[in-house]
């Protein structure tokens, strides 16, 4: 009995232990967050952004640039020196879908177990190094093996770049540092018309027809970058060198533990029932039901562009160049809805307007394809189609990110856009090339999922709004009856301390 009340005894001290560590590093938070706001804080932000967004901005844009750049390669001759029907043709372009939602999950629970900047390095060396040998395939069978092997190897980028960036930025200053990064998703757009334009000359040298000098440079591109990562790439506050201080560390650190989730921080280690957690939340279906829409939207438009503007009656070279101003201008607008999604604390106007100017957008293209007299008019539906596609992404993954905790943010980071990526199965099967120039299955199917986007953002705003209002009226009494420190730090989102973004 003695051994039994002594084991007891050491628990409850341990226990008491972490309990006054808990209380000791708020008070702690407390105080650096008093000292760290106004220009002190803006200029440690600046300092962060500085050296972690730009990094993230171009290994996104080599990321999408790689993915994306199959478009201009079926413009340049890929389906006349690999002859391919409509159906084989985007069943390859699915297939980097399928590898890609597979490995979503995996890769992003890899993460945790190495650090960013060798990961992410790996990752982008491999990418680079696929899409580069894609300009030796000579059969059907070796593009679907080669946009197979893509998918796996880019998977991981996108969901280890939201959360690498979410653990050094708050949720109001989350999405318009996202958006940055993700602007490289529509500079990819414009730059991939440009570079395609210019290799299109080397059509002939070395015996190599142009798409595959387009697939050579730009994977020797993405290689050198993967081969720089580990010198570029900013690891986790823990690994980032001397350029911080020690007390602005321990705030970057202090803020990400207690911001949103009170004096009891959230659990950060691996246990099944995070995994659990993650994949039997409610908001989990409605906030994937808005990345396959914006998904879909992008995807299927950054595919088939060229070969849209192409149908109307615009020749090769235009094809390629006239998309160069429309996803700058997209840069720009992306960039513009997210910071002022930040400056008003808000996500969810900033997805329903882009995804109605989309329903806009669509109504436009379907009245006016096929009519060459319009052909203008058209080119303008396909315009607002390009804005509204791009310019929700940052701000729904910010949602997400804004609204979950913890390790169970891993799994949500993961699950967004491992799910979520079904959009890539969507958008490349959808415009087809024996429908051009009316393509009434990809507007129909563009006008669908947008009207689902709206619902889900709707009900999502509900739905947070009233949990929101049940925990404000929750009092001291309430959470200290009901929650002890270990309910707390398993509580992720569910906390009564937690509020959701709206």
């Amino acid at each position: 009995m003695s051994s039994i009340s002594s084991q007891e005894k050491v628990k409850q001290d341990v226990s008491t232990v972490q309990v006054q560590n808990y209380e000791e590093e708020y008070e702690e938070f407390k105080t650096l967050n008093k000292k760290y706001q106004g220009d002190v804080l803006g200029k440690l932000l600046r300092r962060i952004d500085f050296r972690l967004v730009p990094v993230f901005a171009l290994l996104y844009l080599m990321s999408f640039l790689d993915r994306g750049n199959v478009g201009n390669a079926k413009v340049a001759g890929l389906t006349t020196t690999i002859p391919m029907t409509d159906g084989q043709y985007n069943t390859a372009l699915s297939l980097f879908f399928v590898f890609y939602i597979v490995f979503e999950i995996p890769s992003q629970m890899m993460l945790k177990k190495f650090r960013p900047k060798w990961y992410i390095s790996c990752l982008t060396f491999s990418w680079g190094l696929v899409m580069s040998l894609t300009c030796l395939i000579h059969s059907y069978r070796g593009f679907m093996a080669a946009r197979s092997v893509l998918g796996i190897t880019e998977s991981g980028l996108f969901p280890a770049a939201g959360y690498t960036l979410s653990t050094w930025y708050s949720r109001s200053e989350m999405a318009s540092r996202v958006a940055i990064f993700f602007c490289a998703a529509s500079i990819a757009g414009a730059f991939s018309g440009i570079l395609a334009y210019g290799i299109s000359f080397m059509d002939g040298l070395a015996g190599m027809e142009g798409w595959r000098w387009i697939f050579l440079i730009e994977g020797l591109m993405t290689i050198v970058l993967g081969l720089l990562g580990p010198l570029i790439i900013l690891d986790s506050t823990d690994y980032c060198g001397k350029w911080l201080s020690d007390e602005e560390k321990r705030f970057l650190i202090l803020r990400q533990r207690y911001t949103e989730t009170g004096p009891v921080p959230p659990a950060e280690h691996f246990n099944w029932k995070y995994v659990k957690m993650a994949f039997t939340d409610w908001q989990m279906i409605f906030q994937i039901g808005i990345y396959i829409t914006h998904g879909a939207l992008g995807y299927s438009i950054s595919f088939t562009l060229p070969v849209i503007i192409k149908s109307l009656e615009f020749t090769t070279y235009e094809s390629y160049l006239i998309p160069v101003p429309i996803y700058i201008a997209a840069c720009v607008f992306t960039y513009l809805n997210s910071w002022w999604g930040d400056r008003r604390r808000s996500r969810f106007l900033h997805i329903v307007v882009p995804f109605t100017v989309a329903i806009i957008g669509v109504i436009i293209c379907f009245a006016t394809a096929g009519k060459k007299h319009v052909a203008g008019v058209n080119l303008f539906g396909l315009i607002l189609i390009v804005f509204s596609s791009y310019s929700p992404v940052p701000t729904s993954v910010s949602w997400m990110a804004n609204n979950v905790v913890g390790y169970k943010k891993v799994i949500a980071m993961g699950m967004l856009m491992g799910v979520g990526n079904c959009s890539g199965l969507i958008g490349s099967n959808i415009y087809l090339t024996s429908q051009s120039p009316k393509y009434q299955t990809g507007y129909g199917v563009s006008l669908g999922i947008a009207v689902m986007g709206i619902i889900c953002a709707i009900i999502l705003k509900i739905v947070y709004a009233r949990e929101n209002k049940e925990r404000d009226l929750l009092t001291a009494e309430d959470v200290a009856r009901n929650w002890d420190d270990k309910k707390l730090g398993d509580a992720a989102d569910r906390s009564p301390y937690f509020r959701y973004i709206i």
